[in-house]
This record gives C-alpha cells, sequence and structure tokens, in this order.
C-alpha cells in the first residue's frame, strides 16, 4: 500500500502526460486504486496553494478548488490519513528539520505504507520505504497484460484527469 506525496497527485492531475512523466503515469496504472493513500497534509497543501492563487488568479484557484472538491476529496474517500497523536509522536521522534516530509515519514512509518514520490531523497531518515514512480519501468510481465489495450485504465481518467 502506498501514500501518495503531493507531487505525485498533482501530476496526475494533468490532462496530458509530459514525456518526462510517462513512467509515473504507467506505474499507476498497475495500481489497485483501494491501496493508494495520501495524508491530511497533501490536502491542506493543496488547499493552501488554492488560497494563495487566488489572490492573483481567481478562475485558475476556483479550477483547483473545484477539482479539490469534485475528484481529489472523492478519489480518496476514507484513504485520506489523519495526523493523530500516533504521527506526531512518530514526527518527534525522527528529526525532520522540514515539518512537512516530517509528517509525511511518520505517517507512512505509523501506518506501515510506502512513500511514493520523486523525493526519496529526502526520506532517508527514519528509514522509511520509498518508490520513485518517475524511475518505474515496466518488466516483461507487465507489458504481456498492457498490450491488451493501449488505453489507461477507467479509473485512473475518472479520478485525475481534469474535465
Amino acid at each position: 500500500m502506498y501514500l501518495l506525496d503531493t507531487d505525485v497527485i498533482w501530476t496526475l492531475r494533468a490532462r496530458d502526460a509530459a514525456r518526462s512523466d510517462e513512467p509515473l503515469f504507467e506505474w499507476i496504472a498497475g495500481q489497485i486504486p483501494s491501496t493508494l493513500f495520501t495524508s491530511a497534509v497533501t490536502i491542506m497543501e493543496f488547499e493552501n496553494g488554492s488560497r494563495q492563487l487566488e489572490r492573483k488568479d481567481k478562475p485558475a484557484a476556483a479550477a483547483i478548488r473545484n477539482w479539490i472538491d469534485t475528484r481529489l476529496r472523492p478519489a480518496f474517500e476514507g484513504r485520506i490519513v489523519a495526523i493523530d497523536d500516533t504521527v506526531v509522536r512518530r514526527w518527534s521522534h525522527l528529526g525532520y528539520s522540514d515539518f512537512r516530509d516530517g509528517i509525511l515519514a511518520a505517517t507512512a512509518l505509523q501506518h506501515g505504507l510506502i512513500l511514493a514520490t520523486r523525493d526519496v531523497g529526502n526520506f532517508r531518515t527514519g528509514k522509511v520505504k520509498t518508490v520513485n514512480p518517475w524511475s518505474y519501468a515496466a518488466d516483461a510481465d507487465d507489458l504481456d497484460w498492457r498490450r491488451a489495450s493501449r488505453r489507461p485504465p477507467v479509473w485512473l481518467k475518472s479520478l485525475f484527469v481534469r474535465a
């Protein structure tokens, strides 16, 4: 089971993957949705980003706000991991200088999740299990079943792609 970092979810939001993001889309397409979690910290970052953008670009902020409410929250319903006392206690023992990274690390460790992030180097402290989906390479067995359909899984399209 995976805890998706903000960078993973934000990239999945994009309609068209950049060539450098193709491994991420291949990796996520092979995952079972019920095994993907996100942290309340990630939701907080999107909420904060929307509020900050509102001062500069109200239509863009409204689009992000709509995406948060109609796509992101429903996509992770029941799988948004809260920051509770056990996570805070774990965080206090890890010694991360960056609060956000420390809370994500503590959340992953406390709940036995693998942290999916582009920034795996930020999580060496505390022996957090990480995966960088951008460095994913499908093996031969993966390719066999994917050749049957050239389209991404419907769940991926319906959950993350902008309307």
